[in-house]
């Protein structure tokens, strides 16, 4: 395996310039870094992660906590994370909560306990206390992802739900249903607050008034969407709603599965987005 002390004698320069350009520092000029770079690509050279994480005290891992991997975006998310962190050579470690309070503690538990350097973490939302806990005392690094915790001082990535359930219930709205029904998330979480909110908005910009017995919410479930639907469709045989705006694609699944038990189809009977 080649060594910084290889790439020096055949650049011929220092070991410390080697290291610093290999790690982009500033005071190494373009070419130089570039003349290093490719000897270092030749020579199939490889960091020893263990020695630079002993040296500068740093662990090179971010910790990743999702609710529910089954769920599509959730692990398209983990695959974009671990994709830009390996071009830093930090490792992406995994961790599941699955939509449970005590379960995500845990999670966030187990990774500090390995001194990761940082957190990613899809929270269920319930878990804010905890949260403030660890950024006030251990000072590690937290970024939320579509949750905003009110009140923390963290770095948040958050979709445009209310534009999104907007466009999606316009949609809706454009091919004729005015009886349209709504099944989503926790309200305690930005994603379920947000997309109820921007369904609102596109019925009322139409002049159409929300009913509420046309709004259930549940969790982010197969089990969730289900059970939504069957208590929907159930308590309003007399006037059912002619299309289901549903949250996200997981519930979507318990939601086809309730309108096929029940014996409808889709979209001849009732449609969804």
């Amino acid at each position: 395996m080649a060594t910084l002390k290889d790439i020096s004698e055949v650049t011929g320069v220092s070991i410390k310039t080697v290291s610093r350009a290999l790690n982009d520092h500033p005071d190494i000029s373009k070419e130089t870094k570039e003349k290093i770079l490719e000897v270092a690509k030749k020579l199939s050279y490889r960091p020893n992660i263990l020695a630079r994480s002993l040296r500068q005290k740093k662990a090179y891992a971010i910790g990743l906590v999702v609710s529910d991997i089954t769920n599509e975006f959730f692990g398209e998310v983990a695959l974009a994370i671990e994709e830009f962190f390996k071009k830093y050579d930090y490792s992406v470690l995994l961790s599941f909560s699955n939509g449970e309070h005590d379960q995500e503690i845990k999670s966030i538990e187990s990774l500090i306990n390995r001194q990761i350097d940082g957190i990613v973490l899809a929270t269920i939302g319930t878990t804010r206390n905890y949260i403030k806990k660890i950024i006030d005392e251990l000072k590690i690094p937290i970024v939320v992802i579509d949750n905003k915790l009110v009140g923390l001082k963290t770095n948040v990535v958050l979709h445009n739900n209310v534009r999104g359930a907007y466009l999606l219930t316009n949609h809706l709205i454009e091919h004729n249903h005015k009886k349209i029904a709504y099944i989503g998330g926790p309200l305690n979480e930005t994603s379920g607050e947000k997309r109820l909110e921007g369904f609102k908005n596109a019925l009322k910009d139409s002049k159409i008034n929300p009913r509420s017995e046309f709004i259930k919410i549940s969790d982010w479930k197969i089990d969730g969407g289900f059970k939504s639907t069957m208590e929907l469709l159930s308590k309003n045989k007399e006037d059912p709603p002619t299309a289901i705006f549903v949250a996200n694609s997981v519930m979507a699944l318990g939601v086809l599965s309730a309108i096929n038990n029940i014996g409808l189809k889709v979209p001849d009977d009732i449609a969804i987005v």
